[in-house]
């Protein structure tokens, strides 16, 4: 079982391999994991392609594409490029159906003087996020230590035109089927919308990311705020008003802080607490409250111009485990209070939200919009199998926040991915019943696809662990009998000795059943 999350420097985001182990593919048998690639501010590329190739990504300077070229594990026996491509303008015609055929037979006249054959068919591929076309034609000026097999695709892919060349020394070579079946289940991941700033309407302010939504008459985005871009900044503005000597300006932040966060809490963290705030002589604290649902503290602070004084409302509020921090200033305002607490009392903060600092944070970090199902699963394996140490009960979390919100769009593959991650998080916590039915849940997924007999080994050898936790080794038994069954016998041997030292199968070793587990090791496969 494998997992990775790396940073790709060329790129200047993350790069992560969602997979959580390796996962079929139906048609070829080849076992394939997903992989996505970051592309700027265009979102990300998900493709699945088979575990033993290596990709190398190369990014040219500036904003155009990056070129993905997928290679063999060892030696060079095939070479496949691919070139995401996006239009400057966001032309939507670019890559509809008839655009995309007309660029492959352009492709396709460039090359065809090179063609042994003297008809190359033009084939479509119908993926599950854009059509593509596609030809193989045999070179018949290769160099001797170059490729004889040519594919040239181009493929829709939501936003994006995939452009593709495959080169390979075998006409029925595996490669060009898993290249197609790549691009037939490739998907766009998109960028989030626009600047990922508040739109303002009259005098309503929204986020469209965060989803907070405020009042304020005159608002103006603060373009040049110095924290704007920070990663919890949510938003800032200013508004000019007769009564009151300077502007009034806005900001909002967020920030995490676990669970039974409360607004109290948020405001004693941020030193807004009024009995903090009175240590200083400066400070002069008129009116604070805090509920369940909102905390505040009114205050003026003293310059060091006598005659001028900072207005200053610092308003909190909670979401999940998110603290969200509201600050309203100005100077010499009279009417300040006035001013200030009816924008202060219309924040609303949606109460379906699943927006929090870490899926802005990462989705940032990628390019992606943050509501994307996948930014869940992405940290849920971060937290899993990254984090030093792990962190299983918030990895359970994501992984269950993915299955939520990827509804329909979540396939069996990536559900099974999403039940092993959840399964593998309860026995990271010695918690083996609670991990049992999701380990049979993935059994009952890889038992139906021949292709995924590693993980079906790896998922029964979890199952019996789980079973084992939960104080019932003649199940246990049964999984590993399973596993050892279906092995040679050079790979018994090495299960038994998994077996021996595994702590959480303690169970199964002092149970009756271990001492056929032993025997059937030893016993050649039928």
């Amino acid at each position: 079982m494998t997992t990775r999350a790396k940073t790709a420097t060329v790129l200047l985001v993350l790069s992560v391999t969602m997979a959580v182990e390796a996962v079929g593919a139906e048609e070829s048998g080849t076992e394939t994991e997903h992989r996505i690639f970051p592309l700027l501010e265009h979102g990300m590329l998900s493709l699945s392609v088979p575990v033993s190739w290596r990709a190398d990504v190369s990014q040219p300077p500036g904003i155009s594409p990056p070129t993905i070229t997928f290679l063999p594990e060892e030696g060079d026996e095939f070479k496949v490029l691919i070139t995401p491509f996006w239009h400057a303008e966001q032309d939507p015609t670019f890559n509809e159906p008839q655009a995309v055929r007309l660029w492959i037979e352009r492709d396709l006249e460039s090359l065809i003087s090179r063609a042994v054959e003297e008809d190359v068919p033009i084939e479509t591929l119908e993926g599950v996020d854009g059509t593509g076309y596609y030809f193989l034609l045999t070179d018949s000026a290769y160099e001797p230590d170059g490729y004889p097999y040519l594919v040239r695709a181009r493929v829709g892919v939501g936003d994006l035109l995939i452009y593709i060349t495959v080169l390979s020394r075998s006409k029925s070579s595996e490669v060009i089927t898993a290249t197609l079946e790549a691009l037939g289940e490739a998907m766009h991941i998109p960028p989030v919308l626009g600047e990922s700033r508040e739109k303002v309407v009259g005098s309503s302010i929204v986020h469209p990311v965060w989803g907070v939504r405020l009042e304020m008459p005159g608002y103006e985005i603060w373009e040049d705020h110095p924290l704007r871009g920070q990663h919890n900044f949510i938003l800032a503005g200013i508004a000019t008003y007769d009564a009151c000597e300077a502007p009034v300006r806005i900001s909002m932040f967020a920030a995490h802080f676990g669970q039974d966060v409360t607004p109290d809490r948020c405001r004693r963290a941020f030193d807004r607490d009024p009995s903090q705030l009175e240590q200083h002589a400066e400070m002069t604290v008129h009116e604070d409250e805090t509920s369940t649902s909102l905390a505040y503290t009114l205050f003026d602070q003293g310059t060091v111009i006598p005659e001028l004084a900072q207005n200053q409302l610092y308003g909190y509020w909670t979401h999940g485990e998110t603290c969200y921090e509201v600050h309203i200033s100005s100077f010499n305002c009279e009417v300040f209070r006035q001013l200030a607490f009816p924008i202060m009392h219309s924040v609303r903060i949606p109460e379906a939200s699943e927006i929090s600092l870490e899926t802005v944070s990462f989705a940032r970090a990628l390019g992606v919009d943050p509501h994307h199902w996948m930014v869940r699963f992405a940290l849920a394996a971060h937290y899993l199998f990254d984090s030093e140490p792990p962190i299983p009960g918030r990895a359970r979390r994501f992984y269950e926040d993915a299955l939520r919100l990827g509804g329909e769009e979540v396939d069996l593959e990536a559900q099974s991915l999403i039940d092993l991650g959840i399964g593998v998080s309860w026995l990271m916590e010695n918690e083996g019943a609670n991990a049992i039915p999701y380990f049979e849940s993935v059994v009952v997924i890889a038992r139906e696809n021949p292709s995924m007999s590693q993980r079906l080994d790896e998922s029964l050898f979890q199952l019996a662990s789980a079973y084992s936790l939960a104080g019932d080794p003649a199940s246990a038994c049964d999984q590993l009998a399973d596993v050892l069954e279906r092995q040679p016998r050079s790979e018994r041997q090495k299960t038994m000795s998994m077996i021996r030292k595994d702590q959480q199968l303690t169970a199964v070793r002092e149970a009756e059943c271990f001492q056929s587990l032993k025997t059937l090791a030893k016993k050649k496969p039928s």
